[in-house]
């Protein structure tokens, strides 16, 4: 994952940035408005458009996780800028009393982390509404997801739902995470029991 850039030209809203890109482990730097953004950063979230920073500029719009979001997609280089897409999108979901959620965008872990019960249907909204891709894909392990919870899913054109049995694998060093919840560490190997991504 390249690292993000962030211009500090709003505090308040910076600080929101900052906090959900250390919630979501994604690397960043702080930037001064006026010096060039380092080769090493992919993409760079602004709160005024800036005519110098180019297809690598992505302005935040309030919420700060599609921000974030979009930016990720930004700094991919084998995007087509203009489509600020993910091609691939799997949600990997460990059902229980703390359901475990993650998710894989192109092959990449963005988010991993528990929610409640009666936090998942508020949750799968926000999933579907925030992540900006042709296809998604949730996959679900052993438990029981609430039948609305599924027909939440199945109503999205984008998006289709898979049951799969959670087996024991040692997770491959890029997914690795310390200090990941058991549940959440349960719903990377259930999202990671199919294809992550496109075939090229």
């Amino acid at each position: 994952m390249r690292s993000l850039g962030i211009l500090v030209e709003d505090i308040k809203a910076s600080y929101d940035i900052v906090k959900e890109m250390k919630r979501m482990r994604v690397p960043f730097v702080l930037l001064d408005p006026n010096e060039p953004i380092p080769e090493f950063v992919g993409a760079v979230i602004s709160f005024h458009a800036s005519g110098d920073k180019g297809t690598k500029q992505v302005i935040y719009n309030g919420n700060a996780r599609r921000t974030v979001l979009r930016a990720l997609c930004v700094s991919n280089p084998l995007k087509v800028s203009r489509n600020e897409l993910f091609d691939f999108v799997v949600i990997g979901i460990d059902p229980g009393r703390r359901t475990g959620i993650a998710i894989l965008a192109d092959g990449e872990l963005i988010e991993a982390y528990t929610v409640s019960e009666d936090e998942l249907e508020r949750e799968i909204a926000k999933i579907l509404e925030d992540y900006p891709t042709h296809s998604i894909v949730f996959r679900i392990g052993k438990g029981i997801v609430p039948e609305k919870v599924i027909l939440q899913i199945k109503k999205d054109d984008r998006a289709k739902v898979e049951f799969v049995h959670e087996a024991k694998m040692v997770l491959p060093t890029k997914y690795k995470i310390k200090g990941l919840p058991k549940d959440a560490r349960s719903a990377l190997i259930i999202a990671l029991s199919g294809a992550v991504g496109r075939s090229s």
